[in-house]
């Protein structure tokens, strides 16, 4: 699940003009399917759920 997260996470990159600088950063909106998963998977595992 990680190397999906990471794939994901590196196709939803966001460069923007900061303070005269371009910064990137992954918009994790876009990973919400992936994060969604592990929080259960961890709930679950913690039992929590």
């Amino acid at each position: 699940m990680g190397s999906e997260l990471e794939s994901a996470m590196g196709d939803n990159l966001e460069i923007k003009l900061n303070a005269v600088k371009y910064a990137g950063n992954d918009n994790r909106a876009n990973c919400r399917h992936i994060t969604d998963k592990a929080n259960k998977l961890w709930s679950n595992a913690s039992g929590l759920n």
